[in-house]
């Protein structure tokens, strides 16, 4: 498996990363939280090795830089995550995700850009620090 600089692999455990780790590559800068799976593989291919004895079908899967990986969610073979972007929590991704956006949902969907979370989380924090000096 290939990491990137400054990632942060918070509370990860041996079916993180699958059974085929050296098909995932992380860029600089990653986050990826607790109960996230990449599954580098298609199990469902198993039906039909009656007839196709030995199939496998895999994927890679690749996360650009600036990216945060939410609390449960699962990356699917043949993803590519785009740089600074945000995966949510439980969000099951399906298919590529475009630089600066926020995905979430089953399966993921963009909810925003980069930006309008950015906006977003700067007001919710000014108003936290606001309330903070209150008490």
């Amino acid at each position: 498996m290939a990491v990137g600089d400054d990632c942060r692999l918070l509370d990860i455990d041996p079916l993180t990363f699958g059974s085929e780790p050296h098909l995932i590559s992380l860029g600089n800068r990653v986050t990826v939280t607790a109960g996230v799976r990449f599954i580098t593989h298609d199990g469902a291919a198993w039906v039909l090795r009656k007839s196709h004895p030995g199939i496998g079908v895999y994927g890679p899967i690749s996360v650009g830089n600036n990216v945060f990986i939410g609390f449960n969610a699962l990356i699917l073979p043949d993803v590519h995550i785009g740089d600074d972007s945000i995966v949510a929590a439980g969000a099951v991704v399906t298919r590529d995700v475009p630089s600066g956006a926020v995905v979430g949902g089953v399966p993921a969907r963009v909810l925003s850009r980069i930006t309008d979370y950015e906006a977003r989380a700067l007001a919710k924090a000014e108003l936290n620090t606001a309330v903070a000096d209150r008490r």
